[in-house]
C-alpha cells in the first residue's frame, strides 16, 4: 500500500510540474491551467497560488488595450432598479456598478484574483484575520480620496441586517472590519476561511462613499473608471468615463450605454444591424442564427449558471418532502440540454455546485420514473396528484421554455402546473421571495460558500425557500471553516447530497454563459461568473 501510494504522489507531482511548465512557457491560458489544477484536486485559491508561485505576473491578466474612445453600447433585457451596489440582484444592476465602482480585488475572466483598490493581503496562520492594504491614488468622483474607512462603511453597511441588503450572508463569515490607519483594512472571521479574499470581488463588496448614501441609488458616487450621466430606467442607462480614474489602462472608450430590450428579437435585430455593440445575455436557442450574422462573435464559457424551480416550504403541498421528491422523479434532464439549451450546458441534480467543479458530488443525476414519482405522491396523500400554478418571468425566454418542459413532464404523474408569464418588474414586485412556485435565474459565484449559504441556509439571504434544515446549516458552516482541502470537499458533496435528495428545489440544468459582440468589439470575453465589467473594453476601427 505504501507503495502504491508513493507512486501515486509521484504521478501526481509529475503533472502538477508539467501543467506549471506549460502555463510558464505560454501553451496553456490562465483558465486552461486552473482549470486542469482543478482536475488534480486543487481549490481555487491553491491553483492561483500555484500559478502565482510560477514566476508568471498576476497583473498579466490585466488586458492591453488601446483606448479608443466613442460610446460602447450594449443590451440586456432587464432594467435596473437602484445603482445602489448594497441591493443589486440582477445582471444591469451588478454590471453598472461595476463600471462607476471598484472593489478591492477583482476577478477577471480567467478567475485570477487580481488587485484592485487593494495593492496587497496577508492572513494569520488561521486564516480567520485578513488585513489589506490599499492604493493611496484612488479618489472618488466628488474628489475626495478614497481611504480605509469608506471600505469599513461599506462592508458594514451590507452586513448590517437594517440595511436589508442582499448580500448580508454572501461575503463569508465576517465578524468585525477596522480600519486601523487610512491605508490598512482588517478583517476579522469568525472562522477560519482560506477563500475570504474571492468574496470581496462580489457586487456587493463595492466601495462607495459614505456621504452618498442617501442617494446611491439614483446618484452613485464611486471610484471606477466610469461615471453617471444618465439613468432612464426602463430605457437605458449612461455612463461616462472618468478621466481621473487610478488606472491608466481602465476606462478605454469615452462611454457605455446600455439599454434595456424585453423583447429578444428586436435585442437580436439591434445587435445584427450594428446598433448594439454587445448583447450581454444570447439565449441558446438563437447561437447559430447569431453566429452566422456578418460581424457577430458569439462568446460561449461553460459555467454554473443555474435554472432553479422554486418550491417554498412554507406553503402546501410543497411542505411535504415526498411531493418535492416526486417533481424531481418526473424530471428527463437530458431533455432539458435538448430542447431549451440546444445542447449548450449540461444535466443537473437539484443542487447548485456543477459537475466540473473539485467538489462537486458527482452522483449521476437521477433518471425520470414515473412509477416512482406516483408512489411518493401516494405516500404524500396525493394519490390523485393535484394542480398549482407555476410562475415564469419573460425577462428571459429560457424561463417559460424550463417552465413549459417541467409543465409536460409531471403531467403523466397526475400533477398539473399551470404555467403563467409576467413582467420582470411585477415578477420582481409580486412573486421574487414570495410566490410559492417559481421559476429563478442565478449566476455562479466566485465561491461555494457563496453559491450555497446565502441561498439555502436558515437565515440565508438569498433564501426563497423558507427553507430550514439544521444538518444542511451544520455541515456548510463546518465546511466553510475547513482548510483541509479533502475534508472541505467531502462536507460540501454532503451538503449537495442533502439540497439534492429532499431540498426545496428543482435544478435540471446547468447553462453555458453565452454572449454576442459585434467584430469591432476589443478585449471582450464572456465571464464564468456572469461578470460584465467593461473596464478593460475598446472599439476597434
Amino acid at each position: 500500500m505504501k507503495s502504491q501510494h508513493n507512486e501515486q504522489t509521484l504521478n501526481e507531482e509529475s503533472a502538477l510540474s508539467s501543467l506549471v511548465s506549460a502555463y510558464r512557457q505560454g501553451s496553456l491560458t490562465r483558465r486552461d491551467a486552473i482549470a486542469r489544477l482543478a482536475g488534480l484536486g486543487l481549490s481555487l485559491p491553491a491553483a492561483m497560488a500555484t500559478l502565482s508561485a510560477s514566476g508568471v505576473n498576476a497583473a498579466q491578466g490585466t488586458p492591453t488595450v488601446e483606448r479608443s474612445g466613442g460610446r460602447l453600447v450594449t443590451s440586456m433585457s432587464q432594467s435596473p432598479s437602484s445603482l445602489d451596489p448594497a441591493f443589486g440582484i440582477n445582471a444591469p444592476e451588478f454590471s453598472i456598478t461595476s463600471w462607476i465602482y471598484d472593489n478591492l480585488v477583482w476577478l477577471g475572466p480567467d478567475l485570477v484574483l487580481q488587485p484592485m483598490l487593494a495593492t496587497e493581503w496577508t492572513s494569520n496562520d488561521e486564516a480567520n484575520i485578513w488585513t489589506f492594504t490599499l492604493r493611496t491614488d484612488a479618489t472618488f468622483t466628488n474628489g475626495r480620496q478614497l481611504v480605509a474607512d469608506d471600505v469599513v462603511f461599506s462592508i458594514s453597511r451590507v452586513l448590517n441586517p437594517d440595511t436589508g441588503s442582499p448580500g448580508q450572508s454572501g461575503l463569508g463569515p465576517i465578524e468585525s472590519v477596522e480600519a486601523p490607519d487610512p491605508q490598512t483594512v482588517v478583517f476579522t472571521l469568525s472562522a477560519p476561511y482560506a477563500d475570504f479574499p474571492l468574496e470581496l470581488s462580489q457586487r456587493w463588496a463595492r466601495v462607495v462613499a459614505p456621504e452618498a448614501e442617501e442617494n446611491l441609488a439614483t446618484e452613485p458616487i464611486g471610484s471606477g473608471p466610469f461615471m453617471l450621466s444618465e439613468y432612464v430606467p426602463g430605457s437605458h442607462v449612461l455612463v461616462v468615463r472618468n478621466p481621473d480614474h487610478w488606472d491608466p489602462n481602465a476606462g478605454l472608450v469615452d462611454e457605455i450605454e446600455l439599454r434595456t430590450f424585453p423583447d429578444e428579437v428586436a435585442e437580436i435585430t439591434a445587435l445584427q444591424n450594428g446598433d448594439v455593440h454587445i448583447m450581454y445575455d444570447l439565449p441558446p436557442a438563437a447561437y447559430d442564427q447569431v453566429s452566422g450574422s456578418e460581424g457577430v462573435v458569439v462568446h460561449e464559457v461553460p459555467t454554473g449558471t443555474w435554472i432553479p424551480m422554486i418550491m417554498r416550504v412554507d406553503t402546501p403541498p410543497f411542505d411535504i418532502p415526498q411531493v418535492r421528491e416526486a417533481i424531481k422523479y418526473c424530471m428527463d434532464r437530458p431533455a432539458f440540454v435538448n430542447t431549451v439549451l440546444f445542447g449548450h450546458g449540461t444535466t443537473a441534480n437539484d443542487h447548485n455546485v456543477p459537475p466540473n467543479h473539485p467538489f462537486a458530488w458527482n452522483t449521476e443525476p437521477r433518471e425520470r420514473d414515473i412509477d416512482r414519482a406516483k408512489a411518493l405522491l401516494a405516500e404524500a396523500g396525493l394519490p390523485d396528484g393535484f394542480e398549482f400554478e407555476l410562475v415564469a418571468a419573460t425577462d428571459r425566454s429560457i424561463r417559460a421554455d424550463t417552465a413549459v418542459i417541467i409543465q409536460e413532464l409531471v403531467r403523466e404523474a397526475g400533477i398539473t402546473f399551470n404555467v403563467q408569464t409576467i413582467d420582470y418588474d411585477t415578477f420582481i414586485a409580486q412573486v421574487y421571495k414570495q410566490g410559492p412556485l417559481y421559476i429563478g435565474y442565478w449566476g455562479m459565484r466566485p465561491t461555494l460558500d457563496s453559491q450555497m449559504v446565502p441561498f439555502f441556509t436558515t437565515d440565508g439571504s438569498f433564501n426563497e425557500y423558507a427553507y430550514s434544515n439544521q444538518k444542511l446549516d451544520e455541515t456548510l458552516f463546518a465546511a466553510r471553516a475547513e482548510l483541509d482541502d479533502e475534508q472541505r470537499g467531502a462536507l460540501y458533496q454532503e451538503a449537495q447530497q442533502i439540497l439534492s435528495e429532499e431540498g426545496p428545489v428543482l435544478i435540471p440544468y446547468f447553462l453555458n454563459v453565452g454572449s454576442a459582440a459585434r467584430s469591432e468589439v476589443v478585449g471582450y470575453e464572456a465571464h464564468p461568473l456572469t461578470t460584465f465589467d467593461l473596464r478593460y473594453v475598446s472599439l476597434g476601427g
